[in-house]
């Protein structure tokens, strides 16, 4: 027998971490999972998981260990990524797809080895879940398979998907310590912008209410994060909403929109796709009813809406917007439309100025039985120290018409 018979394998020993976890990917696809790995390599499963993610680079006797059992099973110029990897199909950029990024930015989770889960609470967001979310994945991605791993989380594997994904700039693993951005190509035109944030909305976001006053809160975001939270403000603001990013005493950062003009414009052009965040914009809207979910059961919710505007919420189509698409709505939107008129009357209005004229012309208890007001409300609109509301803006120039003119109005009061 000659001695070139009794020759090992070649060894591809010396490896770096990323040639490691390309073929610990292929030798978990190999053995079925890390758990039945593990025990082959005498390494822990937990620790093969965070080489697999690249959180922990394998160093001394383990590093030895797992370059000579990955040689082992794929000897030099073994095809093992040729093998196991999966082609990348060609992804079509659409206002979906930038969604379901946002959708998976804010509850999902993304694996370096392909897997992908979405994480959900049963209670809340089943809805969304079913007729919004899992219709994007099979449309999007079209994954192997979906699978329930639990009551409140799906996973659908697709590698060809994720590397498309890290491609585009979407870290897998954690995102606040990746430092994860907002992906360049949801810059391209404002419908991936807007459809991105409406699917961190649905996912991670809230419409909640501060006593009376309504407010949409935007994630708790990880202290950790560096720049995304400052970069999902900016285009907030961009848009031509107004958000404050405001930080938690456990350093946690928020985006808060709160007044009433912001809201609206929000859901008319950013809108939601889950019912639980519809139903309670709705409300708010059409009876100023504070609706807190965890004290009243969604489907009570559904059916107020439905004996208020007739929607039916099993065939309401997604996303929602409350713009003029929504006929349904019509007066309640006439009524906004004026209102955001008045808001941006405002804005270009010397208010006080316009008061200042206005008691030229009327007493301040006058003015203030009139607007129902208190007259020290009177006197801190005149000292600049609080600003008119848009409401009663509109009841102050009905006044003002009657006594001046509009030549002298506009000489007046706008700001040049």
């Amino acid at each position: 027998m000659s001695t070139s018979a009794l020759k090992p394998a070649p060894r591809n020993l010396f490896m770096d971490d990323e040639e490691i976890r390309q073929r610990l990917i292929s030798a978990k696809i190999h053995y079925g999972s890390l758990r039945k790995l593990s025990p082959c390599v005498g390494i822990s499963y937990k620790n093969l998981s965070r080489y697999l993610l690249l959180q922990r680079s394998p160093a001394g006797f383990c590093r030895n260990k797992l370059e000579l059992f990955l040689s082992d099973i794929f000897p030099a110029n073994h095809p093992y990524k040729r093998r196991f990897a999966s082609k990348i199909d060609s992804i079509k950029l659409s206002p979906e797809l930038a969604e379901l990024v946002g959708i998976m930015f804010g509850d999902g989770e993304v694996k370096a080895d392909g897997g992908m889960r979405l994480s959900f609470d049963p209670l809340k967001d089943s809805y969304f879940i079913n007729n919004r979310a899992m219709p994007l994945i099979l449309e999007q991605i079209a994954p192997n398979k979906i699978t329930f791993e639990s009551y409140n989380r799906i996973s659908f594997p697709k590698a060809s998907f994720v590397n498309w994904l890290v491609s585009a700039g979407f870290s897998t693993g954690s995102r606040p310590i990746n430092d994860a951005r907002i992906p360049e190509w949801c810059f391209l035109k404002e419908e991936y912008l807007t459809s991105f944030i409406r699917g961190l909305f649905d996912t991670d976001g809230t419409f909640t209410f501060i006593g009376h006053n309504a407010e949409i809160m935007l994630g708790r975001f990880s202290a950790k994060y560096t720049y995304f939270p400052k970069q999902l403000t900016d285009s907030l603001i961009a848009l031509g909403i107004q958000a404050k990013l405001q930080q938690s005493k456990d350093g946690r950062y928020k985006i808060r929109i709160t007044s009433r003009e912001n809201i609206l414009l929000f859901f008319a052009l950013i809108g939601s796709s889950n019912p639980k965040h519809i139903v309670r914009f709705l409300l708010w809207r059409i009876s100023n009813k504070p609706v807190r979910i965890d004290a009243q059961p969604i489907e009570e919710l559904f059916s107020e809406v439905r004996r208020l505007c007739c929607l039916d919420f099993s065939a309401l189509d997604a996303p929602f917007f409350w713009n003029s698409s929504n006929r349904l709505f019509y007066n309640w939107l006439a009524e906004d439309s004026e209102f955001l008129f008045a808001s941006n009357l405002r804005e270009s209005i010397n208010c006080r100025a316009l008061i200042e004229l206005l008691l030229n012309h009327y007493p301040p208890n006058y003015i203030a039985s009139i607007l129902k007001l208190r007259r020290r409300s009177i006197k801190r609109w005149s000292a600049g120290s609080r600003k008119i509301s848009v409401e009663h803006l509109v009841s102050v120039l009905d006044a003002l018409f009657k006594k001046t003119s509009y030549d002298k109005l506009e000489e007046l009061c706008y700001v040049r």
